[in-house]
């Protein structure tokens, strides 16, 4: 081998040992990252290559020290030589090795980071939602003491065990069917038990957690004797159940600020049923509405509050259901 092969092979090898220690070097940043079963075992493989490369680095050192002809090309010669190739194949073997588990800790310290954002856009996003939640709930008037679990509605009599069986498992089973209509009414004379059986329903759908709203009118309660009402106090109640209609309620709201004093038909339409239009519901899911004594409000308010949810069904997919005694 000539001078010039020599220094060429001098110079490969020695770049071979510094590619090798920097890699040693990163490996070990990304040790201190890793967890303690994959922390044991590229610790194993690194301290098995700093063995390998000591080994030979000690080789040289005795045929330096024990040449009694010793000339730089001598040692140069035995540094390209044997035992390098003997060094290379388990050097690359566990350089390989490291690599492997190196890729596969930045791999699994990406994942990690990928959870973190989430978790941080989760926690924005419900953030957000929160701040729109206050703005609706800011914004729309509410009949508070309509809903059936107010405290006027505290003392009123439900369907005792045992009795209106038919009925109820009737309107049980309408709730259920995908082949139903969407709108149940229930009529009768007055006190006839229609407002039981509507407290009794909307206790029942609530327990399946498929109560949507309800909305108990009564003369002579304030809020509760007209449709003025109805339709924001619904929708302020289902934004809690399905908060994904919260943007779309939102952008209703922020269209047309008196949105809530609009007339019965657009407060239906732009609160109710466009944003449930837009929710798009799983045909598994079902939401159930309960509204009790809808002819105890004034004559005009019931027909344009009837003509309103009347539509819904050609417009609605099925999942939106509404319950109705008059």
């Amino acid at each position: 081998m000539n001078d010039r092969n020599l220094q060429d092979a001098l110079f490969g090898k020695i770049n071979f040992f510094v590619d090798t220690l920097a890699q040693c070097a990163c490996t070990e940043v990304i040790l201190n990252s890793a967890n303690q079963v994959d922390k044991g075992h590229l610790r194993v493989a690194l301290v098995r290559l700093y063995k390998d490369i000591l080994k030979y680095t000690a080789h040289i050192k005795r045929t330096r020290d024990s040449s009694t002809a010793y000339n730089g090309w001598g040692l140069v010669t035995t540094f390209t030589e044997q035992p390098f190739t003997e060094l290379n194949a388990p050097v690359t073997t566990e350089e390989d090795a490291i690599s492997s588990l190196a890729e596969s800790i930045q791999h699994l310290h990406c994942e990690a980071e990928a959870r973190e954002i989430l978790r941080q856009i989760d926690q924005l996003t419900e953030s957000l939602q929160c701040g729109s939640l206050r703005y609706i709930v800011d914004k729309l008037p509410m009949a508070e003491e309509a809903h059936h679990k107010s405290l006027s509605n505290t003392h009123e009599a439900i369907c005792l065990p045992g009795t209106r069986t038919e009925l109820l498992t009737l309107i049980s089973k309408w709730a259920e069917s995908a082949d139903s209509e969407t709108i149940f009414w229930l009529s009768g004379m007055p006190g006839t038990g229609k407002s039981t059986i509507a407290l009794t329903v909307a206790n029942l759908f609530e327990e399946k957690d498929q109560l949507g709203a309800t909305f108990f009118f009564k003369l002579g309660t304030v809020g509760r004797e007209s449709a003025r009402y109805l339709f924001p106090t619904i929708v302020r109640q289902l934004i809690l159940r399905h908060q994904q209609l919260i943007p779309a309620v939102r952008a209703a709201m922020e269209d047309d600020p008196d949105l809530p004093h609009r007339s019965l038909s657009v407060q239906f339409e732009k609160l109710i049923l466009q944003p449930l239009l837009s929710l798009r519901l799983n045909q598994s899911t079902r939401t159930v509405i309960v509204i009790d004594e809808l002819d105890q409000c004034d004559e005009d308010d019931i027909r344009v509050a009837e003509f309103a949810i009347c539509k819904s069904p050609d417009i609605l997919n099925k999942p939106a259901r509404t319950s109705h005694t008059a």
